[in-house]
Parts: structure tokens; sequence; C-alpha cells
């Protein structure tokens, strides 16, 4: 498995209009705390945290994402199944770009992201010549005719909730055809969706 990055090495704490990054520390006694609870619900188990140093990504007063180890593991389908020409929904932190980047097997990838003052703040640690950024909203944003991907991936949910799953269907059906079916390792998903369909 491909190593998590250090966003805290890699972003500082920074604040532009309606985003801002935040590093926190997590004491060992804030971790232990935190990991009995988790272990009293089956839900949260994977949600565990070791004790260190993290960044935080807010857009306005709202956690969008965080680079604990439990959002680095529930990325791990898309690391795992990214090939040729890659779409991802939802900048945040960039945390899974950095090996998606670095992969070989992925030729190009494409973020679209809502929010430009999330752009300002993080692309510029993520300089890569396979690497195109485009503000928008995946929901609206005119897609260029015949254009498709062989990986798409809709990572744009600060929660894990059974609400995000209409907007999940609204998506996938939108990009159906926009994913290279000749390819046969052409894969679609939402972040945490079947986990949700689980508890669902």
């Amino acid at each position: 498995m491909t190593s998590k990055p250090q966003m805290t090495a890699l972003l500082p704490a920074a604040e532009l209009g309606l985003a801002r990054i935040a590093h926190i520390e997590v004491s060992d006694a804030v971790a232990k705390l935190h990991n009995m609870r988790c272990a009293f619900d089956p839900r949260r188990t994977r949600y565990t945290i070791s004790p260190g140093g993290y960044a935080q990504l807010y857009v306005g007063s709202e956690l969008m994402m965080s680079d604990t180890d439990a959002e680095w593991f529930s990325n791990q389908s898309v690391l795992y199944h990214a090939n040729g020409d890659v779409l991802v929904a939802g900048l945040g932190l960039g945390m899974i770009l950095h090996p998606l980047l670095q992969n070989p097997a992925v030729r190009s990838v494409t973020v679209v992201e809502k929010y430009t003052d999330v752009i300002a703040l993080v692309a510029p640690s993520l300089e890569s010549p396979k690497l195109t950024i485009v503000e928008g909203d995946i929901f609206t944003l005119p897609l260029p005719k015949g254009t498709t991907w062989d990986t798409i991936y809709f990572d744009i949910w600060p929660d894990i909730t059974e609400d995000n799953l209409p907007e999940m269907t609204r998506l996938k059906r939108r990009f159906a055809r926009r994913l290279r079916r000749s390819n046969p390792r052409a894969w679609m998903a939402c972040w945490r969706e079947s986990e949700i369909r689980y508890w669902k």
C-alpha cells in the first residue's frame, strides 16, 4: 500500500477567503480516549486515530476533511483502481492526489473543485504535468462533448451520512456515459458509498 503523505509538511497553515488549512496536534491521551469510544460503536471502529500532527481543511466553519488514518484508509479504493485518465470531484487537501500523480498507471488527473479559495491554498503543493484543476460544480459543470475517463471518483462530502446517497446516485447517472467502457479496468465510485449502503 502507498504510504500516506504528510500533509502538515506539504501544506502550511493558512487562510484565504472561505478556505482555511489548520494544523492540530493529537496527544496520546486524546487519541486513547477517542479510540476507546470508537471501540464501543461498530460504525466507528475504522475511525481510530494515532497521536501526532494532522492537517484540516475548513470551508467557512465546516470541516471538509483531515488527513487522519481513517480518511486515508477510506480512500484506498481509488488508489487501488486508478488507471488511465482519472477524474476526481473534490480537491480537499490533495492527500490522494500525491500518490495518484506518482502512479505510472495513471496518465492524467483532472480535479473539479467548487471553491476558488481551496484551489489557491492547495494547488501549489501539487505541481505535476499530469494534473489539471478545473474550478466548478461537479453537478453542473459543462462537460466537453465526447470526453471520457478510465477512473471517476466523487469525494465532495464532509460527512458520512445516508443523506448523501441521492447526490451519489445523481452523479453516477450523470457520468455513466463518461466512463470509458472500452477499458476493462474502468471504475467509478463515490467516497464511502458502499459503507453507507451497508449500514442503511
